[in-house]
């Protein structure tokens, strides 16, 4: 049984070829170097605009706060669309600042409203 658990342990730690999985990089020959992938995944721009002008029109007045919230629903819509790409992130930050702006344009809407009749 411990054979068993050792052979496991062998092929689970120095995969299948025997040799440490991730230790050897992988080749190319047509570059004749290692190929790494080394590019991390970052916030996209866009998302991280629309969650910033979503809070900001929250802060201000009915025609600014509507104006930062349509930024907020555009930026969020292209961050969105960014965000399907692997190399990027912040699919739910940018749906977070689109749902940000639409309750940023109700809030303008109604901030609008008490100015008119109050």
């Amino acid at each position: 049984m411990c054979g068993f658990y050792a052979a496991f342990i062998a092929l689970t730690v120095l995969g299948p070829c025997g040799f440490l999985e991730g230790a050897i990089p992988a080749f190319s020959p047509k570059t004749s170097s290692t190929v790494m992938d080394s590019t991390k995944a970052a916030f996209s721009i866009p998302s991280i605009i629309a969650i910033i002008a979503a809070i900001l029109s929250f802060f201000t007045g009915a025609i600014l706060g509507m104006i930062l919230a349509g930024i907020a629903i555009v930026m969020g819509l292209l961050g969105f669309v960014l965000s399907l790409s692997p190399r990027t992130r912040g699919g739910i930050i940018s749906v977070l600042g689109i749902f940000a702006g639409v309750i940023g344009v109700i809030a303008a809407v109604v901030k609008a409203i008490m100015w008119v009749t109050g």
